[in-house]
């Protein structure tokens, strides 16, 4: 899992170019600044860097879990977004143990961007309590176990 703070054009880092401890990364599309944490940003036990709120534009968290997370597609709530997408793997046998015999790994990604830390973990709980529903419709929940 994937924590990025997006920051500000105007954020100034110190003379190491880190803020919080942190590398500024440069995103190649975009010129955006950023900083990457590794951390699970539902736990209420992490331990996040002090990051200047000034400087801070948005949030960004990318995860991937089993098939059967929640339905494909956009998902809003007035602070956030999200998107739930499926994702199939193709692989040999015994690629994750020599016992396993499957070759298709599927698997669902969710991204969701906020500009808080609190407006992302509200999307991310509504979605998997169900009740955020998707905006946009992409498919079906392939687990009907949900």
């Amino acid at each position: 899992m994937t924590l990025r703070i997006w920051l500000k054009a105007n954020a100034k880092p110190g003379n190491d170019n880190k803020i919080a401890n942190l590398k500024i990364e440069l995103d190649e599309k975009s010129g955006g600044k950023y900083l990457i944490v590794y951390v699970d940003p539902m736990d209420p036990a992490m331990r996040m860097p002090h990051v200047p709120t000034k400087d801070v534009r948005s949030y960004t968290f990318t995860d991937e879990y089993h098939v059967g997370f929640r339905q494909d597609g956009i998902y809003r709530s007035p602070l956030a977004e999200a998107r739930v997408k499926t994702n199939k793997h193709l692989h040999t046998p015994g690629w994750e143990s020599k016992e396993d015999v499957s070759v298709m790994k599927v698997t669902q990604t969710i991204s969701i961007t906020a500009p808080s830390l609190k407006a992302l973990r509200k999307i991310y709980s509504e979605i998997r309590t169900g009740e955020l529903k998707a905006d946009e419709v992409w498919g079906q929940v392939e687990d009907s176990a949900l």
